[in-house]
C-alpha cells in the first residue's frame, strides 16, 4: 500500500465519520483532502456529493456529478447521489427516472429496496401524485417495515387528501423517526383520568399554536395538565386549569404520562373537524382590540413571506421578498405595510427600508399578537405568522406552494384548521406571480367596496 493510499484512506475514514455525525463541513474537508492524493476516487466523489447536498451547495454537486460522468461510473451509489440531486432541487421527474434504473439492479438489498421506494414516493408527492406516492411508501414498508421515514410520509399524503383516520396513525411514526421518548404515552386517551400529565412541544412555532385548540379537551379526562411552553411563545396561551410552563423550566419526573402536542388528534381520534382555532389563546389579547380604528382610512397589512431556511423543503414554501414588490405598489391606496418575520436577509433589510415597511419582527409571539389583532389584513407564506394571526381569527391570506404542506391539503381556498385563512395556491413550482397578481387584484377589489 503506497504512502498516498494510505493517506487518502485516512482522510476518507475521518470522513465518514464526521459525515455519520452530521457534521458535514468537516466530512466535506476531509473528503476534499483525500481527493488530493487519490483525485478520481469514485466512493471519494459520491461521498463529498453528498456533502454538498446535505451543505446546500448543488452547483457543486452538479459539478461532482458531471466528473463521475466523465470517469463513466454506473454505480448504484452513483444513482443514488443523482437522485437524491435531482429530489433537493426540485426536479422530480428526473429523480424518479433515475430510481426506475436503480430498480432494475441485480441483488438489491430489502433496505435499499425500501429506501427506493420511499424516495420515489416523495418525488410523485411533490409532483401532486399522492395516491401513486402512497402505493410506493406502502410497498417501501412492505420491504422494511422499520423504516419509519416512509410510514411517516404515508401519514403525511393519507392527511393531504383528507384521510385523516389513517393520516394520524401513520403520522405517530416521525415520534420513531426523530428518536423522540415515548415511554410514557398512554395506549387510550381514557388511561388520562384524573393523571399527571405533561405536554410537549415538537417540530415548529405554527406546529404548537396549530394543535394547541386540542389542549383544553383534555380537561376531560384531568386536571393536571402542565404544557410546556417554548421562550417564543411565553404568555400566548392562557386557559382555566391548564398550566403553562417555561420550556427552560426544570421539568420533574413525577408525570404519570408525556405526550408530545402532535400527538393529540390522534389520541383524541380528531378525524374530521377541528375547530376551536384560538380557544387556549391568552383572552389579554382579544382584549387588546379595539372598538374603533384610530385612522380609519389606513388598511394595516401585515407581511412574512420566508420561514425557516434550515427546513428541507423551505425553498418551496418561501418567497424572495422582492415578489412582493407589487403589493408594496398599493401604498399610494393608504395601505400601511409591517414586517412580522423575525429573520432578515441584508438585501431584504434594504429593501423593507425602500419600501417604507415598519418592522414588528422583534416582538415575541405574545406582543406582536396584540399588535396585529388590530391589522385589517395578514399576508403570510407557510409560516408561523400564518398560524398565529389565522389562531387570532384575523382576516389572513396564506400563499401555499404547489406542493403545499400537509395541513393545508391538496387543494382548495379554505383551510379545516381556520376560518379566516383564505389560501392563495400556486398554480403551478415555484410560480408566485400567479399568487402575487390574484391577491392584488383582491386588494384593489377591497378597496373599491
Amino acid at each position: 500500500m503506497n504512502d498516498n493510499f494510505k493517506i487518502a484512506k485516512n482522510f476518507f475514514e475521518i470522513g465518514e465519520k464526521y459525515f455519520s455525525e452530521k457534521n458535514f463541513e468537516e466530512a466535506d474537508k476531509n473528503f476534499n483532502l483525500s481527493l488530493k492524493y487519490i483525485p478520481d476516487r469514485v466512493s471519494t466523489l459520491i461521498n463529498l456529493g453528498l456533502c454538498k447536498i446535505k451543505l446546500k451547495k448543488f452547483d457543486e454537486c452538479l459539478a461532482i456529478i458531471n466528473k463521475l460522468y466523465s470517469l463513466k461510473d454506473n454505480s448504484f451509489d452513483f444513482m443514488n447521489l443523482q437522485s437524491l440531486y435531482y429530489g433537493e432541487t426540485s426536479q422530480f421527474k428526473k429523480a424518479i427516472d433515475v430510481i426506475e434504473s436503480m430498480l432494475l439492479k441485480k441483488n438489491i438489498s430489502n433496505q435499499d429496496l425500501s429506501n427506493l421506494y420511499n424516495y420515489q414516493g416523495i418525488a410523485y408527492s411533490k409532483l401532486k401524485q399522492y395516491h401513486k406516492s402512497i402505493k410506493l411508501q406502502q410497498k417501501s414498508i412492505d420491504a422494511n417495515n422499520s423504516n419509519y421515514d416512509a410510514l411517516c410520509n404515508l401519514g403525511f399524503n393519507n392527511l393531504t387528501i383528507g384521510n385523516f383516520q389513517e393520516g394520524w396513525k401513520y403520522y405517530e411514526y416521525r415520534l420513531l423517526r426523530n428518536n423522540l421518548n415515548i415511554s410514557k404515552y398512554p395506549k387510550d386517551i381514557s388511561e388520562l383520568k384524573n393523571k399527571k400529565v405533561l405536554i410537549r412541544p415538537e417540530q415548529g412555532l405554527g406546529d404548537i399554536i396549530q394543535f394547541s385548540r386540542f389542549l383544553p379537551e383534555l380537561l376531560n379526562y384531568t386536571n393536571h395538565i402542565d404544557v410546556i411552553i417554548p421562550r417564543a411563545l411565553e404568555n400566548l396561551f392562557n386557559y382555566k386549569n391548564l398550566n403553562f410552563i417555561s420550556h427552560s423550566a426544570h421539568i420533574l419526573n413525577y408525570y404519570d404520562y408525556e405526550i408530545f402536542i402532535g400527538s393529540l388528534p390522534y389520541l383524541l381520534k380528531k378525524y374530521e373537524k377541528f375547530e376551536n382555532e384560538g380557544i387556549a389563546i391568552n383572552e389579554d389579547i382579544f382584549n387588546s382590540k379595539t372598538a374603533l380604528k384610530s385612522n380609519i382610512n389606513i388598511f394595516q397589512i401585515g407581511l412574512a413571506w420566508s420561514g425557516n431556511s434550515k427546513f428541507r423543503y423551505d425553498h418551496l414554501r418561501s418567497l424572495d421578498l422582492r415578489k412582493l414588490e407589487k403589493i408594496f405598489s398599493l401604498r399610494e391606496l393608504n395601505f400601511k405595510f409591517f414586517c412580522l418575520q423575525k429573520d432578515l436577509k441584508n438585501h431584504d433589510k434594504d429593501f423593507l427600508d425602500k419600501m417604507k415597511v415598519d418592522y414588528l419582527g422583534n416582538l415575541n409571539f405574545y406582543n406582536l399578537a396584540k399588535k396585529i389583532i388590530n391589522f385589517d389584513l395578514i399576508i403570510s407564506s407557510d409560516t408561523s405568522i400564518l398560524h398565529l394571526a389565522s389562531s387570532l381569527g384575523i382576516k389572513t391570506y396564506g400563499m401555499i406552494s404547489y406542493v403545499p404542506d400537509w395541513r393545508w391539503m391538496a387543494d382548495g381556498e379554505h383551510s379545516n384548521w381556520y376560518k379566516s385563512l383564505k389560501l392563495y395556491r400556486q398554480p403551478k413550482l415555484f410560480d408566485w406571480d400567479d399568487v402575487i397578481d390574484r391577491i392584488v387584484r383582491d386588494l384593489k377589489i377591497k378597496t373599491v367596496n
